[in-house]
């Protein structure tokens, strides 16, 4: 076996054929969510400027430390996308989308990057699907993204999950909470992680994300934030409660959740699996309301809310679970002899195509024998066999797999037939 010269970066991977069919059922599981609930698709750049996610996730976060980012030819510093809450939010407010009636509702999947050490379903590009609703503070809003999410969860038959649910406030009532949380952790700094203490000078709140095993029993003490929240906060998180209550959602309240950017007010949630020891620790996806994150971006003051999920990680979790996508086979197998045939063959399958049948062939093997051999393998049923005769009397050969009945019919009742014949 030859040397291979190239491969794909580290934590890059290729997604080959043989995954096609589940990218394809997640993504189609989607896109039906959306239209259902009135969301419309968004493509931003894969490229952004570095200065978008300094204003947006935070300096000190790990997503913020784990960018690609580089200076262009021009001198201007980019990134390659970390995230996907940010960039729409720049689209909303530079394509003047305060001006269309609100919410917004929006809905994108595609790459993203960041450079962390690749491991089980951690890699360095990784594919995240998103439901976005900007301009719109009722709770409603954090239910039905919430419900968005798990009805596509539970079309992939993931059913057996849990929400994991928490408020970390406003900004206001979030101040007081970060002085009594300070004051805790205060008496135990020596006891903590590096990465605990330095968060403590910089950002308390994250203390609570840390998944440091020293600093689990202190997370465990923690002044909960809900005793901290304003009378408009508390109100906000129980009516979204309630709406999880009403929907028969799974969910469990989790005051050290926080989420790891720094955008997120109010209402933060992740999906879990339940039973799989093998991802506890690995959400699903989850999000979360960022009402003063258009404002930080230099938009007007407009509350919002979503979440984004990890497509790999769903596919792990339906391998975990054995829940299998099959491939469909394609009913139709084409078989051409000889040049003209070929040509010919071309021409037969615009016009299946053009009727809704999908087909398939293996011309390259050459003989009838192979290229029957080929169809029986594709478990096609039906041969649309053309050679040299065919070709000049503008017909063709209907072959059953299963039978082995053959029949010549003209190339103009071709499609009629089918129909007839496959349902």
């Amino acid at each position: 076996m030859a040397k291979i010269l190239f491969s794909s970066p580290k934590g890059m991977k290729d997604i080959l054929p043989e995954k096609e069919e589940v990218w394809k059922k997640i993504l189609s599981s989607v896109e039906k969510v959306a239209q259902a609930y009135d969301f419309h698709f968004i493509e931003t750049p894969i490229l952004e400027k570095e200065e978008l996610f300094l204003r947006s996730v935070g300096k000190e976060t790990e997503t913020f430390k784990q960018m690609y980012s580089f200076t262009t030819k021009g001198k201007e510093r980019v990134v390659l996308r970390p995230e996907g809450t940010a960039p729409i939010c720049r689209a909303y407010i530079e394509n003047g989308m305060s001006s269309l009636p609100q919410p917004v509702k929006l809905y994108y999947f595609g790459p993203f990057f960041r450079y962390e050490r690749p491991q089980k379903a951690r890699e360095r590009e990784f594919h995240q699907f998103g439901f976005e609703v900007l301009g719109a503070k009722d709770p409603f809003y954090d239910a039905l993204v919430i419900l968005a999410f798990s009805d596509i969860l539970k079309s992939l038959k993931l059913k057996d999950f849990i929400i994991k649910i928490n408020s970390i406030g406003c900004s206001k009532c979030r101040k007081k909470y970060l002085q009594a949380l300070k004051k805790y952790y205060r008496a135990y700094l020596n006891e903590l992680c590096e990465d605990c203490r330095r968060r403590f000078e910089v950002n308390p709140l994250r203390m609570l994300d840390c998944k440091e095993e020293k600093c689990q029993i202190y997370k465990k003490g923690a002044p909960i934030i809900l005793d901290f929240l304003c009378k408009d906060c508390k109100e906000h998180f129980k009516a979204v409660l309630e709406f999880l209550d009403h929907l028969s959602l799974p969910f469990s309240l989790d005051h050290t959740l926080v989420r790891g950017l720094d955008y997120y007010t109010n209402t933060v949630f992740e999906f879990f699996l339940k039973e799989e020891e093998e991802m506890a620790n690995l959400a699903l996806g989850g999000g979360g309301r960022y009402n003063e994150l258009i404002k930080a971006l230099g938009g007007s003051q407009t509350p919002a809310v979503g979440f984004g999920a990890g497509i790999e990680r769903i596919i792990e979790a339906m391998e975990l679970e054995g829940i299998k996508v099959e491939k469909k086979p394609r009913e139709i197998f084409l078989i051409a002899l000889g040049e003209e045939a070929k040509r010919e063959i071309l021409l037969v399958w615009e016009e299946l195509k053009k009727a809704g049948f999908r087909a398939q062939e293996a011309i390259e093997k050459g003989s009838i024998s192979a290229q029957l051999k080929a169809a029986s393998k594709a478990k096609a049923k039906i041969a649309l066999i053309l050679g040299q005769r065919e070709v000049a009397e503008k017909t063709i050969l209907i072959k059953d797999l299963e039978s082995g009945i053959q029949e010549e019919i003209p190339q103009r009742k071709l499609i009629e037939e089918l129909k007839k014949r496959i349902k």
